[in-house]
């Protein structure tokens, strides 16, 4: 991992990625990435095992929902229809 100043005393680290990311592309491009280091550490925190930095980053990335699923989830919530009455929720939860 490469450590670069940058102003005011912030550091800014370079990742450099383990394995290649798998864009159904061959590629042999090994890349790097500037990042503050509080972001790096917090990159290092979310790695289990043994996964890369591109392991996580990948993960963060598939948890965010595409455009497509927040249209689809706004539409169904716009069209209402019956929902689950109170007592049937608290039956549900053992309230």
């Amino acid at each position: 991992m490469l450590v670069r100043p940058v102003a005011e005393g912030r550091r800014v680290e370079t990742l450099k990625s383990m394995e290649p990311i798998d864009f159904g592309v061959p590629t042999d491009t090994i890349t790097s990435i500037q990042v503050h280091e509080s972001t790096r550490r917090l990159l290092e925190s979310r790695k289990r095992g043994g996964e890369s930095y591109d392991d996580v980053i990948l993960d963060l990335i598939d948890q965010e929902p595409t455009e497509a699923e927040i249209r689809e989830f706004d539409r169904r919530m716009r069209k209402g229809g019956p929902g689950i009455p109170l007592e049937e929720t608290r039956k549900r939860l053992g309230l």
